[in-house]
């Protein structure tokens, strides 16, 4: 990568940079958006959090010690058929945030 930073591929990575940029130079959010081609929809989307999503993150880590060598396929799997309410968009997203 030769120290240059990653893509911005991430929505909320790309939020971020929108804010530096107007913070650090003092320009509209409009502006800033336009200059990094990012959606002002996007820019000023709040992502909304579960209420479960803290008993999910807690169950997965629970399945993952008790069966360390299952993969997320696996896991999801056992979440769905003992709770019968999470999907494996749900278990994805929250493995992501725990990262």
């Amino acid at each position: 990568s030769r120290g240059r930073p990653g893509k911005l591929l991430s929505p909320t990575r790309r939020r971020a940079t929108v804010e530096h940029v107007r913070r650090e130079l003092k320009v509209s959010e409009r502006r800033a958006c336009r200059v990094l081609r990012q959606a002002r929809a996007v820019q000023q989307y709040t992502p909304q959090v579960r209420d479960d999503e803290n008993a999910l993150t807690g169950r997965i880590v629970e399945l993952a010690a008790v069966y360390g060598r299952y993969g997320s396929p696996r896991i999801t799997g056992l979440l769905r058929n003992a709770m019968n309410c999470w999907t494996a968009k749900s278990f994805t997203r929250c493995e992501k945030r725990r990262s």
